[in-house]
């Protein structure tokens, strides 16, 4: 017997626009996302039938996110946004070339180690080899007594 899930309704939160630092575009501009609460709740039935919906995230540009900002922030809190926006932005980068950099390093280190390594396992490989043409000469030198 197959086992099945089913709903009967929607639930939907509708946020307003807010100042969210997770969202931080990668041009310029304040970060705007949601609001912290939701204002309205939406719940409706569940038609049998499927609903698709457009997954696509809305860009906005660096004027058009000030735009939405004005209505809730006065200029010298928004200019702090952008600031902080920009110190993020350059925070990011900076990361972005410390871990290229120490990556790097960890190639540079492992190709030195393995050149260290090929380098021993010559020399004991020699050892090796020299060992046994001692052992086989002195094998050589029983045998004519």
């Amino acid at each position: 017997m197959s086992k099945s899930v089913s709903f009967t309704t929607e639930t939907t939160y509708l946020f307003s626009i807010d100042v969210n630092g997770s969202a931080l575009p990668k041009e310029s501009g304040p970060p705007i996302g949601l609001a912290k609460t939701h204002h309205t709740i939406l719940i409706e039935k569940i038609d049998d039938g499927l609903t698709q919906r457009n997954g696509k995230v809305r860009k906005f540009d660096h004027l058009e996110r000030i735009q939405m900002l004005k209505k809730l922030y006065d200029a010298k809190t928004l200019a702090l946004f952008c600031y902080q926006a920009i110190d993020a932005r350059k925070e990011r980068i900076e990361t972005k070339e410390e871990l290229e950099r120490n990556e790097q390093l960890l190639r540079a280190r492992r190709l030195k180690r393995a050149a260290e390594m090929s380098h021993y396992s010559r020399q004991s490989k020699q050892r090796r080899m020299m060992t046994q043409m001692e052992y086989e000469q002195d094998e050589s030198e029983d045998e004519e007594c």
